[in-house]
């Protein structure tokens, strides 16, 4: 039997480019294959100094930065405020293992527009995805 499918189940899809910045090989390539199932273009890249060196280059090329919390050499929150002196109008989606409360807070506090807590559904990922661009 075939379960039907709730409309708050079912995955967005877009077609925005998504700069997607995490330290975990296996987050990165998983998340680059969700994205992309789901139309949009995706950049990696393994940790925030990376992240703020690319944005640099190419910021008018990226829709949403997607961005894990806790990474070496240079964390979530540093490398959203560097891009933000760069753009003022990034738009980015915090991903993390973490719970909102804490330091996640400080990176939503600052101007991230939604948080998607790891590990994720994908339906839940496009609709927080989705939002962030909207925002």
């Amino acid at each position: 039997m075939k379960e039907e499918v709730t409309q708050d189940e079912a995955p967005v899809e877009g077609a925005a480019r998504i700069l997607v910045v995490d330290d975990e090989d296996v987050v990165r390539v998983t998340l680059k294959a969700i994205l992309e199932r789901l139309g949009y273009k995706v950049t990696l890249c393994s940790d925030g100094q990376e992240a703020v060196d690319f944005y640099k280059r190419s910021w008018r090329d990226v829709d949403l930065v997607i961005i894990d919390m806790v990474m070496p050499q240079m964390g979530g929150l540093d490398a959203f405020l560097a891009m933000r002196t760069i753009n003022p109008s990034v738009r980015a989606m915090l991903s993390s293992g973490y719970s909102i409360a804490g330091d996640a807070q400080r990176i939503m506090d600052e101007g991230v527009r939604s948080f998607v807590q790891k590990p994720f559904h994908v339906a839940e990922l496009s609709r927080a995805v989705a939002d962030a661009l909207k925002k």
